[in-house]
């Protein structure tokens, strides 16, 4: 069962909707931290009755969804709501909610805590807004760190559901912030996010993000071909021991070989397909060289030849929506024939040993394209793209 992109709906940073995220990503200003603020400033989209029982987390979720379900058409189109699942992924879910009720908790007393707040601590609240709202009443989970787009083929493949709403949905919060800069893992430079691949890369920057991608099965080929930003050829992922953002001293490279080698062989293809790679790289010393290792031992000879980028100078590091917001950056890559250029690198380090596109987009022929991720939990992933008409 082959599996298609139809929707992306998205919040970062650099835009709230496809055309901005794109622009935003090839934008070189876009690596100053003070470009753009964060957190962002959401859509409203929501009718004020229905957002005001709502927290930001779920504000965000839902939000993203109902840009991906317009994106796809899919309600004109018509559908079954029992046969169109959610899976999302999240690394801290509603994390400002859960703080709002502990500091209220131990401070005032059990008395005193407010119960809509603690209905918005759980984290599938977002999810349950979405499905009410949207009248999705189709199989549901939320991870916490793992594989959605890959869990979302196995729904799709084993005909539990038509199409799937597979979103990851992070937001931001300070004191998440500090607490990673007390790990000095966070680029210290008060001016700039972060520098992926680049030769003076000093760490990772913690912003936010949401991306909802419609994903459906095979029929759409002949109903509605002209809405497919590409094919899911592949996914496939694997645990590491640490989160590659933090424990930097101890990344494997073996992991990320194994993910990659494993959905390009998914895929049915070979690493001479392979035309692009969004990497994971956000910008910490050993994360990105870790990966980069890994890419040229999958690749031998090929991988200085092979355009890679990564989108994090630009976004940040939006953890458990980081991967799903690369793939949207994979699909519009394949949709413009482009691949985008890595913001804030401005000198590539030569021991990386790889095509760095840095400079500006560079324009090919990406019929196949990988892209990477790594989530809090220390799951690493590793998706092919194909174009429609391969």
């Amino acid at each position: 069962m082959k599996m298609y992109i139809t929707g992306l709906g998205i919040i970062s940073r650099v835009g709230n909707n496809k055309e901005d995220f794109w622009a935003g990503i090839n934008n070189p200003e876009a690596s100053r931290k003070s470009a753009y603020a964060c957190p962002v400033e959401l859509p409203k989209t929501i009718p004020n009755n229905v957002a005001r029982r709502m927290d930001r987390f779920s504000r965000m979720t839902l939000i993203a969804s109902m840009m991906a379900m317009e994106d796809s058409s899919l309600q004109e189109r018509g559908f079954d709501p029992f046969r169109v699942g959610t899976v999302m992924n999240s690394g801290y879910g509603p994390i400002d909610s859960i703080h709002i009720f502990w500091n209220k908790l131990l401070s005032d007393g059990v008395e005193v805590v407010s119960p809509t707040v603690f209905a918005s601590t759980v984290n599938n609240s977002g999810v349950g807004h979405t499905c009410i709202q949207l009248n999705l009443k189709g199989a549901s989970t939320v991870f916490m760190g793992s594989d959605a787009v890959g869990y979302s083929g196995v729904l799709i493949e084993g005909g539990k559901a038509d199409a799937i709403l597979c979103g990851g949905v992070e937001e931001y919060c300070q004191e998440l912030n500090d607490c990673y800069s007390e790990l000095h893992v966070v680029d210290p430079d008060p001016d700039c996010l972060c520098r992926p691949l680049d030769r003076t890369r000093n760490g990772l920057r913690l912003t936010e993000g949401s991306a909802v991608l419609i994903l459906e099965n095979e029929s759409i080929v002949e109903q509605n071909p002209d809405l497919i930003y590409c094919q899911v050829a592949a996914s496939a992922s694997a645990m590491s021991y640490t989160y590659p953002g933090i424990e930097e001293a101890s990344l494997d490279p073996s992991q990320f070989v194994s993910v990659m080698r494993s959905a390009i062989e998914l895929a049915g293809i070979g690493t001479s397909d392979i035309a692009g790679i969004l990497m994971a790289a956000g910008g910490g010393r050993q994360a990105d060289l870790i990966e980069a290792k890994a890419i040229k031992e999958v690749f031998g000879d090929l991988a200085a030849g092979i355009p890679v980028t990564s989108i994090k100078g630009a976004i940040g590091e939006n953890f458990g929506a980081s991967m799903n917001l690369n793939i949207a950056a994979g699909a519009l890559t394949i949709r413009h024939g482009m691949m985008p250029m890595t913001v804030g690198c401005t000198e590539p380090d030569p021991v990386l040993g790889l095509d760095i596109v840095h400079t500006e987009p560079r324009k090919g022929d990406y019929r196949y394209i990988l892209v990477n991720g790594y989530d809090i939990s220390g799951c690493i992933f590793s998706t092919v793209l194909a174009s429609a008409g391969r």
